[in-house]
């Protein structure tokens, strides 16, 4: 694709682009005013890049790119010390399920919660950022600022030491 002249990007195309952009940060954060932010910083350098007719091949592409470095830069002065929310399953109830079913449910997320919160807080990290957050492997580690073979040792255990607390939950439930 050629680069686009900056000139034909307009604020209104831009504009137009913003509420996607907001929606993929909030779902990133999960906090609607960080996102907010993010998304205002990133238009706004990106304007300032085509008020310096920078020649860019996929405008909206370019937009969504400036806010993943800026997404990344927020995590990075967070600091090393993320707090996981251990009880953010609260929206995963469907209300449509029978009684049982939801106390089911509910019972899983607190084993859950009681798994991970075992785990020490880098592997902890690791599966917030990929489960919660969805994050990819990439993205955890530059995030976490580690290396992939260090993240996905960190998936493996956590996952590993999950599957094993559902082993034993399951084994002392069929004995109940």
């Amino acid at each position: 694709m050629a680069a686009v002249p900056a000139r034909i990007v307009t604020g209104q195309l831009v504009a137009d682009w913003a509420p996607t952009l907001r929606n993929q940060l909030r779902t990133r954060l999960g906090c609607p005013a960080d996102a907010d932010d993010l998304a205002q910083e990133a238009c706004a350098k990106f304007l300032q890049a085509q008020r310096a007719n920078k020649p860019i091949r996929n405008p909206r592409a370019y937009l969504f790119r400036i806010a993943h470095h800026l997404l990344y830069h927020h995590y990075a002065h967070r600091g090393r010390g993320m707090q996981v929310p251990l009880s953010d399953c609260g929206g995963l109830v469907d209300q449509a399920a029978a009684v049982e079913t939801q106390a089911a449910d509910a019972f899983r997320r607190e084993w859950i919660n009681d798994a991970v919160a075992e785990l020490p807080p880098k592997c902890r990290e690791a599966l917030y950022l990929r489960w919660r957050k969805g994050y990819r492997v990439d993205e955890i580690a530059e995030a976490m600022e580690l290396s992939r073979g260090m993240v996905k040792k960190y998936l493996a255990r956590g996952l590993a030491h999950c599957r094993e607390r559902l082993a034993n939950t399951d084994q002392q439930t069929d004995a109940a």
